[in-house]
């Protein structure tokens, strides 16, 4: 009687064990990284939402995925962020936390209250804040650093193509490729059961 019962048991957690492994759900996932900065699959998901409703908005389709527009959008935030930072661009603090506040203040609009707002995003409100403040941050000094860059541009891309294309190219200067190689390395515990396997 005592082996069925611990048979019944041991097939019980069994079950168990595999449906918790059914559920076990990706909450988010690094889709690339530039400098310090990454980019998550919510943000590429989010913004290719928002280029999707600005696209129905508007009026127009395109042949061009949303999500790929979304993840090269980012890809060049980031750049243009991380060299801000490189080049120490500056950014009013201010203007920051006021758009912050007119973000939050719009959520708890939207929602009703602040309660509201906290229970959709599973966030509470000093967490929103930060977070908004971080993307409202990062947006200001790509944006800084896009006009930086912009405002010294003196000449048109036809100019640079027809510069480029009068140079003899063995007076061209060799620059070596640069790339960084990373691995995510999982060890079993145990190690002798590992190799067993």
């Amino acid at each position: 009687m005592k082996k069925i019962v611990s048979i019944a048991l041991c097939l019980c957690f069994i079950g168990a064990g595999v449906v918790a492994q059914k559920k076990l759900v990706m909450l988010d996932k690094v889709v690339a990284v530039v400098g310090n900065s990454s980019i998550n699959y919510t943000d590429v998901k989010q913004l290719a939402a928002q280029i999707m409703e600005q696209r129905r908005s508007e009026g127009y389709t395109s042949d061009r995925p949303a999500q790929d527009e979304a993840l090269e959008n980012l890809l060049t935030q980031k750049l243009l962020y991380n060299q801000a930072l490189l080049d120490s661009v500056e950014i009013s603090q201010a203007d920051v936390v006021q758009r912050v506040e007119q973000q939050v203040q719009s959520m708890v609009d939207r929602e009703g209250s602040i309660t509201a707002v906290e229970k959709k995003s599973h966030m509470v409100i000093y967490h929103i804040r930060d977070l908004l403040r971080r993307q409202i941050e990062e947006q200001s000094y790509a944006q800084m650093m896009q006009q930086t860059v912009l405002g010294a541009t003196k000449i048109i891309p036809g100019e640079v193509e027809r510069y480029y294309n009068s140079m003899d190219k063995g007076n061209l200067p060799i620059i070596t490729e640069q790339y960084m190689y990373a691995q995510i390395t999982k060890f079993p515990h145990n190690m002798k059961e590992a190799k067993l396997r």
